[in-house]
């Protein structure tokens, strides 16, 4: 009787393993590379355009923008936009350092009176062109990794709107 009872524990300790063991597959699907989510609605990067500003004395500068088509500069330089795309984000990322741009991740910053020495910090803007509606980065940080031209940038972003900026863009970008 005793072998019945340790053979039945063993069949229902058996079971119980066995049906813990479920789908261990993340529901969450994986990033999609290059999209970029603003609210509720996603796009796809597919150009990137670095303005190369230089040095701000005690940092230096880049322009930033990622677009679903061709990227312009305004007469002025420094201004990103495009006649044909559905979005742009265009953002200025000004890492420590005064002699070359260096990869990190930056912080939003606002007035730039109140630059923090050994900093990285950006600010910049998202446009929506099918709707022509735009809004200005108000928080948040943008990670870039990679050696010029090829960058990664990962975005966790806050818009003055109260949308969030997600995702992120991997590519070789135009240098200007």
């Amino acid at each position: 009787m005793q072998k019945i009872h340790a053979f039945n524990l063993l069949l229902l300790a058996s079971l119980f393993v066995l049906s813990s063991c479920g789908n261990d597959d993340d529901a969450t699907p994986p990033n999609v590379p290059n999209e970029i989510v603003v609210g509720t609605q996603s796009f796809t990067g597919t150009e990137g355009l670095i303005i190369d500003i230089g040095s701000l004395g005690t940092h230096y500068q880049y322009t930033i923008g990622i677009s679903d088509a061709t990227l312009n500069t305004s007469s002025a330089g420094g201004f990103l936009f495009s006649t044909t795309a559905s979005f742009v984000v265009s953002f200025g990322a000004a890492s420590f350092g005064p002699n070359q741009f260096q990869t990190g991740t930056f912080s939003f910053l606002s007035v730039i009176d109140t630059v923090p020495l050994d900093n990285y910090f950006f600010s910049g803007t998202f446009t929506n062109v099918d709707t022509g509606a735009s809004s200005v980065m108000e928080g948040g940080t943008v990670t870039i990794s990679g050696a010029s031209p090829d960058f990664t940038m990962v975005f966790d972003v806050t818009l003055r709107n109260g949308e969030k900026i997600t995702g992120a863009y991997v590519g070789s970008f135009q240098i200007q």
